[in-house]
């Protein structure tokens, strides 16, 4: 008698949300489909968000600019274009600019790269309409990267701000 009423209770559990085992296959087979295009996906280009862009640099008291950011994302790699790229969206502040994480495989997380401030190709640069923002010998540089690329937080150490050394400086975003 108790097998028969096992039996219905475990079809009736079955009939309204199907039998534990099964529930467990279909989560599983979920979680790994998303898996491999996401990372894909993320690399290619940050997904849309609902946020409009706004970018704002701030070295107070002297340099408040806000900015239209632009991001992009790439397989890491050398190349100039490799891994992610925050364009500073030009206005009557900012001419160009841009932070480069050459590293950066569609993983959110923190970056620090300053030992290329200096370089040829480097992490980060600007060109001001009115004065100039650039790293000295003893800069650093460290960004942080959230949903996938979308948003994101740079502090600047050591820069100079018009021929003046400035110690602590910030960038943030968000792009759509």
């Amino acid at each position: 008698m108790r097998y028969v009423i096992a039996v219905m209770l475990c079809a009736f559990v079955f009939s309204m949300s199907g039998c534990a085992k099964k529930s467990s296959t279909t989560t599983t087979v979920a979680t790994e489909a998303p898996q491999a295009s996401s990372t894909q996906a993320a690399m290619a280009t940050p997904a849309p968000s609902p946020t409009a862009p706004f970018g704002r640099i701030n070295f107070s008291p002297d340099l408040d600019v806000a900015f239209k950011p632009e991001c992009s994302a790439a397989a890491a790699g050398t190349g100039p274009h490799s891994g992610f790229t925050l364009s500073f969206g030009q206005n009557a502040q900012i001419r160009s600019g841009s932070i480069r994480l050459p590293d950066y495989a569609g993983a959110d997380g923190t970056y620090s790269d300053s030992s290329k401030l200096m370089s040829p190709n480097p992490t980060f640069s600007i060109s001001l309409a009115q004065g100039t923002l650039a790293p000295a010998k003893d800069s650093s540089i460290t960004v942080t990267i959230r949903n996938h690329g979308l948003e994101g937080f740079a502090t600047l150490e050591n820069f100079r701000l018009n021929g003046n050394s400035v110690t602590v400086g910030t960038i943030s975003w968000v792009c759509t």
